[in-house]
């Protein structure tokens, strides 16, 4: 699969979700649904005909007549939304299972286009339609708000959005601002309802940075560790290696708990786990100074770098939530210590252990910005994307390992020894640019 592809499917996904308030909200051709509530404890249901500077006209479902909800009167304003789960479910499935199919097709290049068009198709589409699904679920949550509790300057602001759902949006017309005194209005106290102190995130994402895979060749060397005379111990180099390096290009063990001090200042706590896996594949040949006979043999491996950041950061919203503004635009910065482990399986004892080749502590930072849509006050959902710093350095290691070797192209094997692998030192990339949803629930 090549990068290239890897973008486009990144970016359809993040277009489809931008999308998906646009073209659900364009559904909804006649006044938003409301439930109000009045100081007294009375409920007053029906569609939004027209929005006031003194009052709500509704339509009531039931009898067909309009009435009205003082505006000093109204305690609590739900408006009461459909589900939009199943067409966005649709509506994803479709652009995904077509994108993944065009995407399958071409990654093919001739070989069996249609059976990978088909698990592309398949698996773009699934993909895509679970966000269509979370979306239009969100998309289709009621919202509450505590309108007795607002400013006066937020109430005009409510009832100024309110106006555009109204079947009359035309009807509004805003009070004349009146005098303000010590900036009371000026910079109102907002409502508690307007947003959660902690917030829970999940964010699955693509490491868009650099080569999902590539594969290095060079020169190892190798000695037997057992009792032979010094010419035959070695050390000997390799007659080929090939060390194919695979990141993990979908993280998705990303957690973030997040605290808002203010409407736009927050700090977070970031917990990751990425891991990063080399191959290694090397053909040993000798010439034994015993019999002058040239002996050939192989060693391959799997090693495998995890990682585990704690990061700690301060995060700044460019665009704050409000009552009705369902749009947040954020910037954040973070940085934390960083725990490798490297390890190596044997390559034929299968009953041995891992052999531990380190263990160390790093320092690893990113800076984020992201774009979250509120569902209501606990459920929002997003895109992103960062720059992460994050390095191993790996030392140089040795794995024993009783190896055959062969004296025929046959590869029967004539003799076995202890063989000492030695594996140079190496830094890894495990950060770089990355991008990808953010799922937030709020406490």
């Amino acid at each position: 699969m090549k990068i290239a592809d890897h973008k486009v499917t990144t970016i359809g996904l993040a277009l489809m979700f931008f999308s998906l308030p646009t073209l659900l909200s364009a559904q909804e051709k006649r006044g938003a649904n409301l439930v109000i509530t009045l100081k007294d404890g009375l409920q007053v249901m029906g569609e939004l005909i027209a929005a006031k500077s003194d009052s709500l006209i509704l339509l009531d479902h039931v009898t067909g007549k309009e009435g009205s909800a003082a505006i000093a009167e109204i305690s609590v304003i739900k408006i009461v939304r459909k589900s939009k789960a199943l067409p966005a479910f649709l509506m994803g499935f479709v652009s995904g299972a077509a994108g993944g199919a065009a995407w399958g097709a071409h990654a093919s290049h001739g070989d069996n286009p249609e059976l990978l068009a088909f698990g592309g198709g398949l698996l773009g589409g699934s993909v895509a339609g679970l966000v269509g699904l979370a979306a239009g679920f969100g998309m289709g949550l009621d919202t509450e708000i505590d309108f007795a509790g607002l400013p006066e300057t937020e109430k005009s602001r409510v009832l100024a959005k309110l106006s555009r759902q109204a079947r009359e949006p035309s009807a509004y017309v805003p009070r004349p601002a009146g005098p303000t005194f010590g900036g009371a209005e000026g910079n109102p106290t907002p409502s508690s309802r307007e947003w959660t102190r902690f917030k829970l995130s999940w964010m699955p994402g693509y490491l868009a940075g650099a080569k999902g895979s590539f594969t290095e060749t060079g020169v190892i060397s190798f000695r037997f560790t057992e009792a032979l005379p010094p010419g035959e111990a070695g050390p000997y180099p390799s007659t080929h290696y090939w060390a194919s390096h695979t990141r993990q290009m979908f993280p998705l063990g990303r957690l973030i708990l997040g605290y808002q001090w203010s409407r736009r200042l927050g700090a977070e706590i970031e917990l990751n786990f990425t891991q990063y896996k080399i191959d290694h594949l090397a053909a040993l040949g000798f010439t034994s100074t015993l019999d002058g006979l040239t002996y050939e043999g192989v060693y391959g491996s799997l090693e495998t770098v995890r990682s585990t950041s704690l990061l700690i950061g301060l995060t700044y919203r460019l665009l704050p939530p409000m009552v009705l503004q369902s749009h947040i635009v954020e910037v954040g910065v973070a940085a934390g210590p960083a725990w490798m482990g490297t390890s190596l399986p044997p390559y034929l004892s299968f009953d041995e252990p891992p052999l531990t080749i380190d263990r160390t502590m790093t320092w690893t930072a990113r800076a984020r910005v992201s774009y979250d849509y509120q569902f209501n006050r606990s459920l929002s959902m997003g895109v992103y994307a960062e720059y992460r710093r994050l390095q191993a350095d790996i030392p140089d290691f040795a794995a024993t390992e009783n190896l055959p070797f062969s004296d025929n192209d046959e590869f029967t094997p004539a003799l076995w020894r202890m063989t000492e692998i030695t594996f140079p030192a190496q830094s890894i990339r495990m950060g770089g640019l990355a991008c990808g949803l953010r799922f937030g629930f709020g406490f």
